[in-house]
This record gives C-alpha cells, sequence and structure tokens, in this order.
C-alpha cells in the first residue's frame, strides 16, 4: 500500500510538474530569458531546489505531496485565468494563476498541519445487555511515534486521556514506524507504564510497528520487550478476559499470517462481551459473524490526504474508512489515529483518541 501510493504521488508529480515548468517558462519573471534551452534548465533547476527544500523542512514523501497540489492548484487557476482572459480580451500582466496556486496551497496545507498536530476528543456511545457494570473505553491508534508527536509529546496527550479515567486504553496498532526513534519510543513506554486505568493497557501490532526497513536503532524484539516492560498486555491473536463480562481479542495485523476469527474465538463464552482488536478494517463479514459485538481499528488515517479517503470508499479498499458501521449486531469503529504516518499534514481527516462508553442497556 506505501509502495503503491508513493508510485502513484510519483506518476502524478512527474505529470503535473511539467506542466507547471512549461507555464512557468512562459507565464513568470523566466520568460525574460531569451534563450529556450536555457529557460527551461532554470526552471526545471528552481523546481528541483524547491523540492529539496520542502524535503529538509519535513520529508521527501511529504514534499512530493506539497508539490502535487501546488501544480495541480497552479494548472488549474492559470487555466481559468487563461479563459477569462480569451473571454473578455484581456492581457494579464501578472502571473495571477500561479500566485493564487501558491497562495492556496500555503493555506490548504496550513490547515492540514492544524489538523494534524491538534488532537480531538471523539465520544461514542454502545449500549449492550451482556454486561452488568459501564465501561469507559480509551482508544488510540497509528500514533506512529516521531511523525507529529515525539515521546515528550505522546505522553502529555496520554495525561489528556487519564483525566477521562479510562476503565482501560486500546492501542490499535502503528504505536511506531520505520522513522521512530529509540530515545521517543522508550519514553512512550514509560508514559504507558504510568497511565493509569482499571485494567490496563492492551494492545494489538499495525502494519508498521515491527518495520519494514533496518533503520531503526532497535529491532522488532525489542519492541516487545518495551512494551511488556511498560505492563501492555500485547494480544497477537491472543484472547484477554477483563472482570470477568468483557473479551478483549487482539488480532494479529493482516499483513502477517494470523488465525481466522472464527479459530481464534472458538470456545469462548458468547454471552460475554466481545471486542476485537484489528488494526487494518479489512475484515468486517467474518467479524459480524463471528458473534463480536465491537471492533475497533484504525490505519485508514481517516483518509489523510484528499481524496484518499474518497477513493479508499469507491473501491472498497477497506471496509470503513472513518466513524462507525453497524452490520448485524457487531458496532465497528475506526479512528482517523492520534497521527498518521510520515506526512504531518491531515487535509481529508482530523487527528484524534477516541472514549468509547459501554454502557448497560436497560430492560
Amino acid at each position: 500500500m506505501i509502495l503503491l501510493f508513493f508510485i502513484v504521488m510519483m506518476i502524478l508529480l512527474i505529470f503535473f510538474s511539467l506542466g507547471t515548468i512549461k507555464l512557468m517558462s512562459y507565464y513568470s519573471f523566466w520568460s525574460k530569458i531569451t534563450d529556450d534551452k536555457l529557460r527551461r534548465v532554470s526552471v526545471g533547476a528552481t523546481y528541483i531546489l524547491i523540492n529539496i527544500i520542502l524535503s529538509m523542512l519535513f520529508n521527501f514523501v511529504s514534499a512530493l505531496v506539497i508539490l502535487v497540489h501546488a501544480d495541480l492548484f497552479t494548472l488549474l487557476f492559470r487555466y481559468i485565468f487563461k479563459l477569462i482572459g480569451k473571454k473578455k480580451h484581456l492581457r494579464w500582466k501578472l502571473d495571477i494563476g500561479g500566485i493564487l496556486g501558491v497562495f492556496v496551497t500555503l493555506v490548504y496545507f496550513s490547515f492540514g498541519y492544524y489538523f494534524a498536530h491538534h488532537i480531538y476528543e471523539v465520544n461514542y456511545y454502545v449500549e449492550s445487555s451482556k454486561i452488568e457494570n459501564n465501561y469507559k473505553i480509551a482508544v488510540i491508534g497509528d500514533v506512529h511515534i516521531g511523525a507529529t508527536l515525539d515521546g515528550h509529546e505522546f505522553a502529555d496527550e496520554l495525561k489528556k486521556i487519564e483525566k477521562e479515567e479510562p476503565d482501560m486504553l486500546l492501542i490499535v496498532g502503528d504505536f511506531i514506524d520505520d522513522e521512530t526513534k529509540k530515545k521517543d519510543f522508550l519514553i512512550a513506554c514509560d508514559a504507558l507504564k504510568e497511565f493509569k486505568s482499571t485494567y490496563g493497557v492492551f494492545y494489538a501490532y499495525g502494519n508498521h510497528d515491527r518495520g519494514y526497513l533496518s533503520t531503526r536503532d532497535f529491532n522488532s524484539d525489542d519492541v516487545e520487550q518495551y512494551l511488556s516492560d511498560a505492563n501492555v498486555t500485547i494480544l497477537k491473536d491472543e484472547v484477554a478476559l477483563v472482570n470477568d463480562e468483557i473479551y478483549i481479542i487482539g488480532r494479529e495485523d493482516k499483513s502477517k499470517k494470523r488465525e481466522d476469527i472464527e479459530k481464534l474465538i472458538n470456545g469462548i463464552d458468547n454471552n460475554k462481551y466481545m471486542i476485537i482488536m484489528n488494526h487494518q478494517p479489512n475484515d468486517y463479514e467474518n467479524e459480524s459473524k463471528s458473534g463480536a459485538d465491537l471492533v475497533v481499528s484504525g490505519h485508514t488515517h481517516g483518509g489523510h490526504i484528499f481524496p484518499l479517503g474518497f477513493f479508499s470508499d469507491l473501491f472498497g479498499i477497506n471496509d470503513l474508512t472513518y466513524g462507525r458501521k453497524e452490520v448485524d449486531k457487531t458496532t465497528f469503529i475506526v479512528t482517523s489515529g492520534l497521527s498518521g504516518w510520515s506526512i504531518p499534514f491531515k487535509t481529508n481527516s482530523i487527528s484524534e483518541y477516541v472514549i468509547i462508553n459501554l454502557e448497560k442497556k436497560s430492560a
């Protein structure tokens, strides 16, 4: 999925940048350069320099995303003003389309930066006749320590969640990724160890947690060790019983070999409330048939960058991109995450932690 995203962004960048470079040659101060070859080389060099600067400010992937949007906005506004000029017989002295393209890109990603870094609390209410007590369940996912939150910043967010006095904390994967530093990870684990809740912290792996590359200063064995040392209950196709009335079922990530959900829950008491932690929201049919009461997921980042969420829904890449969905007697909830992978902007979603208020259903 990551490779596909990278390839698509590269294709879009090449496609749009060629058009933008051509237009920049004729509609900006570069047009004063009379030598056509020198003009195009100058524009291309400037374009590469902008890419390098953005990569230094953020990272290469973010630079790709920003430039694709800048190209698209620039081409769009230049085309609009070209049509206006033809219709009104006007000749623009300034490159208004280019100026607007840059301005809209800055505003657009300023909002995206805010929504990625400002973390909201989102509440859901669920009822069940299977429980005798009410529970407040905190859910976080896709923290990607190091993307928008370092270890200390995550600890600060965890303190905010702790003030809600949750009975348990569920971490639905992608707590870390390839860019996470050991120092930040250990600080985050210390914060989890000090986190106060009635029944503790439960963890299910995501596709990034074990790492795709060998660039981190810790390995996948360290991940499990550090989390265990922080008193986090790691569930890899495993089941934990809480207060003798709630099963927490942590599934291995879809990217790894894992048990079918029916086999995983075989033998447990169906009269007790069942919560499934599944990082990727991709097995709704089987999970609903299993008799699960609640399934919590992350992975999608709520669509992260527009229009990824739209295409995810259109092509059924995930069973749900964001929010809540009922299938038969099962409630599915997908969080957009506390952060997001690599790109420190969110233009299709917000950053959030989830509070699920699980209440006893009145007779």
